[in-house]
């Protein structure tokens, strides 16, 4: 079976045959308007049965993801319930040594477990409701940005920026 592109170019050659003829003013004989015709029939035939064959193997993809996906769910939750899990055994661990006044301990099989400080900077707290209208300048940080809202209303009401165009809208195939 010949390719959708194989396809696509008996189909474009067809095309230029007949519009060829129609622009000469040159009468098909009814031999090669019936062979033409025939010709045209296999190849929308085919055409049609690999574009078929295209949205089933793209139906079966699709699910196949949405399978993957649900499956990806499913481990994620089970990750989540053993991350939790082994948080909480860990907490227990600590709550342990600090009851026993303890920051290590060795295992029966001489692991051992120690209780240290987290590295890095230590946490900045602020406190709620803080009015930064009363704060030294040097403790605020201005962040500034561009306003993309504005800058395409202007686009869109014919504005001209040199430092800024609306792109082209994508596009995509839709299977019905």
């Amino acid at each position: 079976m010949a390719t959708l592109f194989e396809l696509g170019q008996e189909l474009l050659e067809l095309h230029r045959q007949m519009t060829d003829a129609a622009d000469s003013n040159a009468e098909l004989t009814p031999e090669v308007a019936q062979h033409l015709d025939q010709w045209f029939a296999s190849i929308a035939d085919a055409e049609a049965v690999k574009l078929d064959n295209y949205v089933n193997f793209i139906r079966q993809l699709e699910a196949e993801a949405a399978a993957a996906k649900l499956e990806a769910e499913r481990y994620a939750q089970m990750a989540e319930i053993r991350e939790s899990a082994v948080k909480r055994l860990k907490e227990a661990m600590v709550r342990h040594l600090d009851e026993t006044g303890r920051t290590e301990a060795k295992t029966a099989s001489n692991r051992k477990i120690c209780i240290q400080k987290n590295g890095g900077k230590a946490p900045l707290r602020i406190e709620d409701g803080m009015d930064l209208a009363k704060l030294p300048p040097v403790y605020i940080k201005i962040v500034r940005s561009v306003n993309t809202d504005a800058v395409r209303q202007a686009l869109n009401a014919g504005e001209q920026l040199e430092w800024a165009k609306l792109g082209d809208v994508g596009r995509h195939l839709r299977i019905r």
